[in-house]
């Protein structure tokens, strides 16, 4: 790769571990802005997935938004992008489960944010939830690819793709 490429792919590589971060903080500080008013709105599925408890959005507030924090400061990031994608995946399955359902439930991912402002009618939710699946999947998607530009990083250097064998004393 040319230098300017290069400079390029580092750019992109920022921009991407920074909004994916973003996307992490956002979400992280309204289930604790929500922790922090009260317990999450029923019929929703973060009411479900914490049983209801301000305690418990507040953990998955702090889980996400450490997280976020991790991706934006730089350090380990390809131990980030892994956690980053499990979180994202996890998302994505209790959409999907969400999804299937006849009656399906609005998602309350920005907890406190978005009062009175969340879908109601099921066309609505629907669509709220395809949307939560449309962009937790690019999220994974960058978090995959954040991975595997880190790999490439250090394969570039000289290191080993594949440890060598330890030598076995007999």
């Amino acid at each position: 790769m040319s230098g300017r490429a290069t400079r390029f792919a580092r750019i992109g590589v920022v921009v991407v571990r920074i909004a994916i971060a973003s996307l992490l903080v956002i979400a992280g500080a309204a289930k604790l802005y929500g922790a922090w008013k009260g317990a999450p709105a029923e019929r929703t599925i973060l009411a479900d997935f914490t049983g209801g408890s301000g305690t418990r959005m507040a953990a998955l507030g702090a889980a996400e938004l450490a997280v976020g924090m991790w991706l934006a400061s730089g350090r380990k990031p390809a131990g980030a992008a892994l956690i980053g994608l499990a979180m994202f995946s996890t998302f994505i399955g209790v959409l999907a489960v969400e999804l299937r359902r006849p009656t399906p439930r609005a998602c309350g991912c920005l907890a406190g944010l978005l009062d009175g402002a969340t879908a109601t009618g099921s066309e609505q939710i629907v669509g709220e939830l395809q949307t939560a699946v449309a962009r937790n999947f690019a999220a994974g998607i960058g978090c995959m690819g954040l991975y595997f530009m880190q790999g490439r990083k250090s394969a570039r250097r000289g290191a080993p793709a594949i440890s060598p064998p330890t030598p076995v004393a007999t």
